[in-house]
Formats: C-alpha cells, structure tokens, sequence
C-alpha cells in the first residue's frame, strides 16, 4: 500500500498540545525526531519495502492524475496516483500485512533494459537510475510487468489503426511480432533471475497483461476489423504464455491478467476500463501541409478502474500461497535447498538462465564448487545422458550431469520437482 511521508511538523504540533510543560515539551520534541529518523517501513506494522517495477501497465499510463514530475518534456514515466501500486492492500483481508513503504519506479515505455541494464549496467530512462537499482535485502515484496514494449506492441498497434478497416497491415506483422515474442522467454527469465538475486528475501510477482478487445472482436472499433481485434488478443495470450513460462523457469510467480478487463474492453462496452484510442492533431507551421494525427500515450491503457481490477487480483494472489515452482513450500516457507557440489569440470560449468542449453549462460562456476539445489526439472535437453537441471538457489539452472547426485538421469531424493 502507498503512504505518503509522515509530515514531521504535524506531529511534533501534536506533541506539543499534550502539554505546556516544558520538560514534557522537551522530551515530546525528542520522541518527534525518533520518529522522523525512523522509516515507515520500520515503524509499519508491515516491515520492509514494496517495489513496483516495469513498463506503462505498471506506472499507469491512462490512468492519469501522475507524479510531479513523470509528465514533463524531460521525464515521460507518467506514475499514476491510481496505478495499481498504489492501490495495493485495498483488498486485502489483512492489508496490514503489506510492506508499508512503496518505490514506484516504474516508467511508461520502460523496456528490459531499463530494468536491470545490458552489460554494462546501462540502459537508464529519462536520466534515472536503473529500475533494479532500489532493491535490496529489506524489500518483502516486488511487482513487474515487462515485456510488451519488447516486443514492440506499441508500434504495432499504431500500425494497425492507421491503416482501414480492410487493409492488413495488422496480419502482416504476424511473422516478426510471433518472432519477437518466443525470443523474448530466455530475456525474461534472466531479469527475473535478476530481480531475484537483487531482492533475495522478496515475493516477486510478475503481472500479465490484459486482452484489450472484446473476445470475438467488435465491429466498427476504430479502424481495427474483428480479424484485427482478435489478432491483438491472440498475440497477447502469446505473450502472457511466454512470461508465465519465463516466471515459472525463474522460480517467481505469475499474475494472471489476461481476463481482467472482460466486459469493459475497448468497443463494446458502456462501462470500458481500457482507453480507447484518443488522437491528437500536431500543429504544422507550414499551412499547405498535411497534419498526420498522432496518437495519445493513453490510448489501449488500462484506466482507473482497470488498474483497480488489476490490484484486486494481485491481492488475492498475495493472500494465497505461492505457486509453485515459486521456491517457497505448501507452508509458504523457503524450501531449504540441499547442497552439492560441482564435480568433473576443470575448466567449470555453466550456469544458465533456463533448464536447457538453448538459454543464455548467465554465470560459471568453478569445478567443486558447492551449489545449493533448490528443486530438479526433466527436460528434452540432455548432457552427458542425463535430461535432468538442476535450478540453483539464486534462480540459474546447471544440468545435474555435472553436479554430484547421487541419481543419474534421475531426480534425486530430497530435492522436490521444479512445478
């Protein structure tokens, strides 16, 4: 739940209508500054921090009523007082038990990079730090929704409503955006991993996205024909099944938002919760010049009341156990992960960013190295004989052929089944 800083100066006028005495005055002034010098999250009844990372689903993009600030020519994040963020633990049975303290980072049009950065830890937005910058160990809690501008849905819809209803500019991009979707799972599961060894003690959600158009499409919806429409929403779904995918690999959960709009999409509703698209005219300083209308950013972005639908999901997750594959037991507990070690190696293994050797190595470790087991997946790609992978601690994946088990293309006993 977002709170706004405590304003000192009230608290310290409190303190002084207790009394006129000035001994009690001056020991009130001191409990002030205690309190001032603390954080929320320290004197919350829920301790610890609340991240929320990603893109223009997260920062609230159309919902408006944005952070001094994120709407200037220097600085486009439009964080919304109603994105999701800032409505969470509003239904909740138990908000109390919600980090008290929130840093909405999220930015509109943010991208992965401006998450965690390339190789180099660049890759900043707006000349602000990189997203992943404000985790640490006392974050409890993290939200994300990335991707979408990955894969380059913003243009491609832009693409679609410029054109008329009977052109087929929007299927003709079929190809290269189903492309951009199934390349997007290895990137995804790496900043997830990321974002994991970043905030080691935190609940990462990843949120999905939601289907914009009404199931079936609408006719007359904008430009968009009913092909158009369920195009859209078919690409979607391909995307949600990457990032759950992706999420499940990295060992984090999943936020189904796919339906969260259903009866209030765009067309075809009196009550939308989606913005429908909203055009603006730039100015041309010649006259006999066409002007070409540019949409607004708003435009297919949840608004208020899809960002509430979308932190009443996210609280239901919250209060159920993790799902899993998550890394945590039926308890809600950390599973304890069982140490071995690397073994046969000399030159050492990689670790990789999924259970196959088609993921990208994101690390190496050395022969007879001990390495924490968190849970085993069998997989269609085998080395050395064996098909089974091994997800360590911190979220990377090493094929078990290497590590000492006692199993040979087998599980082993004592380490669960990656779910």
């Amino acid at each position: 739940m977002y709170l706004p800083a405590t304003s000192n100066t009230a608290a310290s006028s409190r303190w002084f209508r207790a009394s006129r005495v000035p001994v009690l005055l001056f020991l009130a002034l001191v409990v002030s500054l205690i309190a001032a010098s603390t954080s929320v999250a320290d004197s919350a009844s829920g301790p610890g921090r609340y991240v929320a990372l990603g893109d223009s689903f997260a920062s609230g993009e159309g919902a408006y009523s944005y952070d001094a600030g994120t709407d200037t020519n220097a600085n486009k994040c439009h964080r919304s007082a109603h994105a999701y963020a800032r409505t969470l633990g509003d239904y909740a049975s138990d908000p109390g038990a919600l980090p008290r303290q929130t840093d909405f980072v999220a930015c509109s049009g943010a991208i992965t990079t401006n998450v965690v950065g390339d190789s180099d830890h660049r890759g900043t937005q707006w000349n602000e730090p990189l997203q992943i910058d404000r985790l640490g160990p006392d974050v409890k809690l993290v939200t994300i929704s990335i991707g979408g501008n990955d894969v380059g849905f913003a243009p491609v819809l832009e693409k679609c409503v410029k054109n008329a209803a009977w052109d087929t500019a929007c299927l003709d991009q079929d190809a290269e955006v189903t492309a951009r979707i199934r390349d997007i799972g290895p990137r995804l599961t790496w900043v997830y991993q990321r974002i994991k060894r970043a905030a080691p003690n935190a609940r990462v959600l990843v949120v999905g996205y939601p289907h914009l158009f009404p199931l079936g499409g609408h006719d007359g919806c904008n430009h968009l024909n009913r092909d158009d429409q369920n195009w859209m929403n078919d690409k979607t779904v391909q995307l949600d099944n990457v990032i759950r995918a992706s999420a499940g690999a990295a060992g984090v959960e999943y936020v189904d938002m796919y339906g969260a709009v259903e009866g209030h999409e765009i067309c075809g509703s009196s009550d939308p919760w989606v913005n429908d698209l909203m055009v603006h005219h730039a100015s041309c300083s010649l006259q006999w010049l066409p002007c070409s209308p540019q949409s607004e950013p708003e435009s297919f972005h949840p608004n208020r009341q899809g960002h509430q639908e979308f932190a009443r999901r996210i609280d239901a997750q919250l209060e159920q156990r993790p799902a899993a594959g998550s890394g945590r037991s039926a308890s809600g507990q950390p599973t304890p992960p069982v140490v071995y070690k690397v073994d046969g190696q000399p030159l050492g293994i990689h670790e990789r960013s999924g259970p196959g050797t088609d993921y990208p190595v994101v690390g190496d470790l050395a022969d007879h190295a001990a390495v924490r087991v968190s849970c085993q997946l069998r997989t269609g790609s085998a080395v050395g004989g064996s098909h089974i992978w091994d997800r360590l601690d911190d979220g990377t994946w090493v094929t078990d052929y290497f590590v000492d088990t006692p199993a040979v293309d087998d599980f082993t006993a004592g380490i669960p089944e990656c779910r």
